[in-house]
């Protein structure tokens, strides 16, 4: 019999379902495990498919048998499974019904792993977003599924100028009044990966190239969490100061910053006003436009 035909097959045991979401009462895990004296290492498809980060998703399925927690990493599925199940192994189920990927259950097993994403920084793979089905078999049936919804929902929530952030943290060498820091966050229930973040029309690439100016990140971003990237190219002006630079003549101009993702539908953006200026020595001089917050927005394909 077919791996798909065996996860289809629910004529036995009704089928559950499981939706990732958080709900009330959910825990998000920092870096714990289970207690090693009730719970033996599942021989899975890779001898180091533990993938579980900080700051994974941990969802307690409602009402299951077999499924007592399922974690989501970065680039595997840690499910424990529940005390007294009795399983030969346990196989995932991408979107489109293929078989993802399996891992075997040994008598005494409480916990496997499987892998749902290729590793982000080597292959630039990820995954394909959506509905992904977890299926217990035993005895060549399938016993019981559980539904997971891995999908990504990135957002640019701030951009920090240094310069009203003095606390903020920089690299030795580097005025931090010209530095930013490119804050974004994970609420979705999969992992993303940023590749770059594209600034248009902000102070340093104005007066350069209007195009705009490309910084690569090739960061992952785990389910639940915030992570933050330090850019020199936000708030410098070029030859700031130099005859034939006017800076009044800009006014007040909307930069705005642009994450290329991986394993989005979108790319997240975020749009801030700067008003340009000159002090009393005729330097140029820049700040954020008082009364008008950044704007966090969906961004192009």
């Amino acid at each position: 019999m077919s791996e798909n035909t065996e996860s289809t097959d629910t004529s036995r045991i009704a089928r559950r379902t499981l939706l990732s979401s958080i709900a009330a009462g959910s825990v998000m895990l920092a870096g714990c495990s289970s207690d090693s004296s009730s719970t033996a290492t599942s021989t899975s498809e890779s001898e180091n498919s533990s993938q579980t980060e900080p700051n994974t998703q941990l969802t307690t399925p409602d009402e299951s048998s077999v499924f007592a927690d399922i974690r989501v990493g970065t680039t595997h599925i840690e499910v424990e499974l529940a005390e007294g199940s009795s399983l030969d192994r346990v196989n995932l189920i991408k979107p489109n019904g293929e078989l993802q990927s399996r891992s075997g259950v040994s008598t005494g097993v409480r916990q496997v792993s499987l892998r749902f994403s290729d590793d982000w920084e080597y292959t630039m793979g990820g995954y394909s977003p959506g509905t992904y089905r977890l299926v217990a078999i035993a005895g060549g049936e399938s016993v019981e599924e559980a539904e997971i919804e891995l999908r990504p929902d990135v957002s640019i929530t701030d951009v920090r100028w240094a310069k009203n952030h003095p606390d903020m943290p920089y690299e030795p060498g580097d005025p931090p009044s010209d530095l930013a820091r490119v804050i974004l966050e994970n609420t979705g229930t999969g992992p993303a990966f940023v590749e770059e973040l594209h600034l248009a029309d902000t102070p340093f690439n104005l007066t350069r190239s209007r195009d705009g100016l490309v910084s690569p990140m090739l960061q992952t971003i785990s389910p639940r969490e915030t992570v933050s990237q330090t850019t020199t190219s936000i708030f410098k002006i070029t030859n700031a100061g130099a005859p034939g630079l006017d800076c009044e003549e800009y006014e007040t101009v909307t930069f705005t910053v642009t994450a290329r993702l991986q394993v989005s539908d979108s790319n997240p953006a975020y749009s801030q006003a700067v008003r340009y200026g000159t002090d009393d020595n005729g330097n140029c001089d820049l700040s954020l436009v008082s009364g008008e917050e950044g704007t966090s927005e969906e961004g192009g394909e």
